[in-house]
């Protein structure tokens, strides 16, 4: 099963040491901006959990996929006010 993951619950699943137990169970995938917030915008604030996602996307423990738009779910977006990760 895939899980689509938000920066929020990357980072936490990070500092719990708990993503690869969760990776080997479901396959982990995170859009762009998810990937943005987490490794480079990390990285630039210092935080060293960004090295560890990286690291995981680079192995293919967590995949970065754009997914697909869907209108509807393009609308609750908009109509929610959400941007970068959350949206």
């Amino acid at each position: 099963m895939r899980i689509a993951i938000d920066a929020d619950a990357m980072i936490k699943l990070t500092k719990a040491s708990a993503k690869e137990p969760v990776a080997e169970a479901f396959s982990l995938v995170m859009a762009p901006e998810v990937r943005r917030e987490c490794v480079e915008q990390g990285r630039a604030a210092g935080y060293a959990d960004s090295l560890r996602i990286e690291d995981n996307l680079q192995r293919g423990v967590v995949a970065a996929n754009e997914g697909r738009r869907v209108q509807r779910a393009e609308s609750m977006i908009s109509d929610l006010g959400l941007a970068g990760g959350e949206a």
